[in-house]
C-alpha cells in the first residue's frame, strides 16, 4: 500500500469509508480475476474428479441444502449449475444427491455435521477448497445466509481442515460480489 493520504467519506446511508488510494488498483485486479458477468463465479475445473470427490460432494450438496432445514429449488439447481461446471454428469450425480437427502432425512441427525462425520465426509480429498467453495454456492443459492448455514460452513470449514483466514476472505467475496445476499443471524 502505498503512503498517499485516504479520503475519509461516508456513503449515502452514513457509513464511513475510508477510500485509500490504493483501492481502485486492488478493486480493478479482484474484478477481472474473481467476478464474471453473470451470479456464478466460474470455479477452475479439472478433466475429471475421483468416486471419492464425487462421493464428498453428493454429501456435502445434501448436507448444505438440508442445512437451513428446507429444501429449495433454487439449492438443488445451483447443484446442477456446479456440475456443469465442473463436468460432472448430473444425472448420476442426482442420484447420489438424492440418495444422500434421504439418508439424512432417515436418521434425524441433531445437526448435519453429525452426518458429515458418521458418513466420513472429507477424510480423503484433496479438494478442501472447491468442496467449501461448492457448499457456500449452495447455502446462499436462496440469497440468505441463515445461523445454521453458518454453522454448517464453519464445520466443513474444519472436517476439510480449511484455515480461518481462507474462510473469511472466500465469504467476504462472495457477499461483496452478490451484494443482495441477507444474512440472517442472531447476535
Amino acid at each position: 500500500m502505498t503512503n498517499t493520504i485516504a479520503k475519509i467519506q461516508r456513503t449515502s446511508e452514513g457509513k464511513l469509508f475510508i477510500y485509500s488510494p490504493d483501492y481502485e488498483t486492488v478493486k480493478a485486479r479482484l474484478e477481472s480475476r474473481w467476478f464474471q458477468d453473470d451470479k456464478l463465479v466460474h470455479f477452475v475445473s479439472v478433466a475429471g474428479f475421483s468416486q471419492e470427490f464425487l462421493t464428498d460432494f453428493s454429501k456435502l450438496a445434501a448436507a448444505s441444502i438440508l442445512s437451513d432445514g428446507v429444501r429449495q429449488e433454487e439449492e438443488t439447481i445451483v447443484a446442477k449449475e456446479i456440475c456443469k461446471e465442473l463436468n460432472i454428469q448430473w444425472d448420476s450425480f442426482n442420484q447420489s444427491l438424492e440418495d444422500e437427502l434421504q439418508r439424512i432425512s432417515q436418521h434425524k441427525y441433531p445437526n448435519v455435521k453429525d452426518y458429515l462425520v458418521e458418513s466420513g465426509f472429507g477424510s480423503k480429498t484433496k479438494s478442501s477448497m472447491l468442496l467449501f467453495e461448492a457448499a457456500l454456492h449452495i447455502v446462499l443459492a436462496d440469497g440468505i445466509m441463515t445461523e445454521n448455514e453458518s454453522v454448517l460452513l464453519a464445520d466443513v470449514a474444519e472436517l476439510l481442515s480449511i484455515p480461518l483466514h481462507k474462510v473469511i476472505s472466500r465469504i467476504s467475496q462472495f457477499i461483496c460480489f452478490e451484494k443482495e445476499i441477507l444474512v440472517d443471524i442472531q447476535i
